[in-house]
């Protein structure tokens, strides 16, 4: 049976307590203290299990966007449910493998769309971690720069210049979009899936004027968001 809300409430209060209190511990160790004071770049031996995400929360803290490094795929997992578990207010994001055995399909655009947000977190503001397989060093990494496609309610644009631009950026023409790298349209109703992005847009025209922006569900094909503007990036899918 599931567990009384009064029940998780203390689970997850206790759960805190317990990751706060090692937090504190490690900052005590003067391994981590002296690299809590320095600004370069630092290297620390000998953690294994939940220690090393112990060191890496610690060590992001206060120093913006921040790269933790681990030996494997699996190592990489492993890290970033440690870091969600020990530091959940530390926005934390997994940049994976490229898949080199996907030729194409969904599968194959959800790989590339993962890698571009994971790299674009980079230039958020605040604290963050990115978590980098040892792997992903060896490989060449999509570009996150490009050219940005200005969207906003009321403008008007030119809609086969629009469709030609979107054709150009590596997007696929589809009858409907179901993964990153997608675009389609159907009458008035414009939906572009740009590869950096967790939900597709939709752009609702009115001949050649947009009347309206949305965020929507690809699934449901909900509305999540209504947009004044927006700027969709079309960084290369590779």
């Amino acid at each position: 049976m599931p567990g009384r809300p009064d029940d998780l409430a203390a689970q997850r209060a206790a759960q805190a307590a317990m990751a706060s209190a090692l937090r504190a511990a490690l900052g005590e160790l003067p391994a981590i203290a002296s690299a809590l004071e320095a600004l370069e770049r630092r290297a620390l031996g000998g953690a294994w299990g939940s220690s090393a995400a112990l060191a890496c929360g610690s060590l992001a803290a206060g120093r913006g966007r921040s790269i933790a490094i681990a030996p494997s795929a699996e190592s990489a997992d492993a890290l970033l449910l440690d870091l969600a578990f020990l530091f959940p207010e530390l926005p934390v994001v997994l940049l994976p493998v490229e898949e080199l055995l996907l030729s194409s399909g969904p599968e194959l655009a959800a790989n590339r769309s993962e890698r571009l947000v994971a790299l674009a977190s980079l230039d958020a503001p605040g604290d963050g971690l990115l978590v980098v397989p040892g792997p992903v060093l060896l490989e060449e990494l999509p570009a996150t720069e490009g050219a940005r496609l200005e969207l906003a309610a009321g403008a008007t644009i030119d809609r086969e210049a629009l469709l030609a631009r979107l054709t150009d950026a590596g997007l696929a023409r589809m009858s409907l979009v179901a993964s990153p790298g997608e675009f389609s349209l159907r009458g008035d109703i414009l939906d572009i899936y740009p590869w950096a992005a967790d939900h597709p847009v939709r752009v609702e025209l009115l001949d050649e004027q947009i009347e309206e922006l949305r965020r929507f569900e690809v699934d449901s094909q909900r509305s999540i968001e209504t947009l004044r503007s927006i700027s969709l990036p079309l960084a290369a899918s590779s």
